[in-house]
């Protein structure tokens, strides 16, 4: 499988890619998909309050009005995020900018309130380069 063979990326796309960081490729998932992963976004931060099994990013409740909420390993609370993480398209696309030694290092999912969500303040993994790139999927 070659680089343009995926979704049409080009050499230039993977090349955009190293250079800003990230790739847009538009729609990857039904709308049915993106229905299922809402819902089971909203049932796990429901469970995760009732057990405070989270994180606060923007730091303790007594200290902050705003949140951004943080669970670790979704894919370990979720099947429809388990199975997302076997999306053949999305692999392909990874597969297509770091080889086809994919393996999953960790995954997240946050969670900023409407009108109270606090700031995430990103960072760049420029230590370890094309070793670890993130693959973030907007959801809701």
């Amino acid at each position: 499988m070659t680089e343009s063979d995926i979704l049409d990326l080009t050499h230039e796309h993977v090349a955009e890619s190293r250079a800003n960081g990230f790739l847009r490729v538009g729609k990857l998932l039904s709308n049915e998909d993106v229905d299922l992963l809402v819902g089971e976004y909203d049932r796990v931060f429901a469970e995760a309050r009732e057990d405070v099994s989270f994180r606060n990013l923007a730091g303790e409740e007594a200290e902050r009005a705003t949140e951004m909420l943080q669970i670790m390993q979704m894919c370990e609370r979720s099947i429809p995020f388990r199975k997302l993480l076997e999306n053949e398209e999305i692999l392909d696309i990874v597969e297509s900018l770091i080889g086809p030694n994919i393996q999953l290092f960790h995954d997240q999912a946050l969670y900023k309130p409407t009108h109270h969500g606090d700031a995430v303040f990103w960072h760049q993994e420029t230590d370890i380069g094309d070793a670890f790139p993130p693959t973030w999927l907007p959801v809701g």
